[in-house]
């Protein structure tokens, strides 16, 4: 198992991947934090209307519950959330007892975004500060 490692404000810094990015937060914060928005964003978009940068279907839509239940929070600095607190929410992700399928939409959203993450990021630092 590795090891984490956590930098504070004013410790040295080590080679850890988190260990950079925390020192590139403390050098440009406002920066970071706008690729923290759009990243939430990219994945909320993601997740509940499906994306080509991720290969999420989106939301299954049968009456629209599930649809309207996702929301996107920045609790704290450099956190970003999404999420549904509607319990069935997980059981659709799943396609759990699913027998209906919707014409738009579908299952496993979260799940593809979550491994497309590198892909999110890498979109969300190019709109914040541009590029190809």
């Amino acid at each position: 198992m590795a090891s984490v490692t956590t930098l504070r404000r004013g410790s040295a810094p080590t080679s850890s991947p988190s260990a950079r990015l925390q020192q590139i937060a403390d050098e440009f914060p406002d920066l970071v934090q706008a690729v923290v928005e759009a990243a939430t964003d990219l994945v909320f978009e993601s997740v509940v209307e499906g994306s080509a940068l991720t290969g999420a279907p989106g939301q299954p839509v049968e009456s629209g519950k599930t649809k309207g239940s996702w929301k996107k929070d920045l609790p704290e600095p450099l956190v970003g959330e999404v999420y549904s607190d509607w319990f069935v929410a997980r059981f659709v992700e799943e396609g759990q007892g699913m027998t209906v399928r919707s014409a738009t939409g579908g299952f496993h959203s979260v799940k593809l975004t979550r491994a497309a993450f590198p892909n999110i990021v890498d979109e969300a630092v190019k709109r914040v500060v541009g590029g190809a």
